[in-house]
């Protein structure tokens, strides 16, 4: 009967010690599928993760570390910055139960700092809207950027304690888009193809 109890116990300790361990992160910054593949493709280098799955809408990702491997956070924050989001609510196991619990009981995170802003930009079609996003999201803090061709605004979401709203006007003016507050380079300006060649904006006092 010990002998029993002891082989059990090891198999409870040894399924303990290998299960696969379940990862969520928050990610903050996709908007598209571009987005998704990018963070898939750097977390995938981590040879340990496995069942990877990205919820774009919610902008969560999920993943199970593999049997015996380290559960490294540090590690798949830097994975998802490098591919140029930010990540933060890393939950390992049952954090990730708890988070859903407190939910339920309509307890969740609101992150301080966050901000969104519509301001105008000018553009005239989607290789405009990419590259104007496109340089939005290369500020740091910046959570999202969408741009409309018909009304010629972007809204973007952004982390006001890591940057600030005149620091997404000039990266997007640098890219060569007139901001209603930055006009572009008349250089950068010429050097967009002949389709993105807007009508210049009148800025703002």
């Amino acid at each position: 009967m010990k002998l029993i109890k002891v082989l059990v116990l090891n198999f409870l300790v040894f399924g303990a010690i290998y299960a696969q361990t379940p990862v969520q992160m928050k990610v903050d910054g996709m908007s598209c599928d571009f987005c998704v593949n990018s963070v898939s493709k750097k977390l995938s280098t981590a040879k340990e993760i496995e069942n990877l799955k990205v919820d774009l809408e919610k902008g969560i990702v999920t993943f199970d570390v593999k049997k015996g491997s380290k559960v490294d956070k540090k590690k798949y924050v830097s994975l998802v910055e490098k591919a140029g989001y930010d990540a933060r609510e890393v939950k390992v196991g049952d954090e990730i139960k708890s988070s859903v619990k407190a939910t339920a009981k309509g307890v969740s995170y609101a992150p301080v700092g966050n901000v969104v802003k519509v301001f105008k930009v000018a553009g005239n079609c989607d290789m405009c809207k990419k590259k104007i996003e496109n340089a939005a999201h290369s500020v740091k803090g910046v959570k999202s950027a969408n741009w409309n061709a018909d009304t010629q605004e972007l809204t973007v979401k952004y982390n006001e304690n890591k940057t600030d709203l005149m620091a997404i006007h000039k990266k997007i003016a640098a890219a060569g888009y007139d901001t209603e507050l930055v006009r572009a380079d008349d250089a950068t300006y010429k050097e967009l193809h002949s389709c993105c060649q807007y009508e210049r904006m009148e800025q703002k006092q």
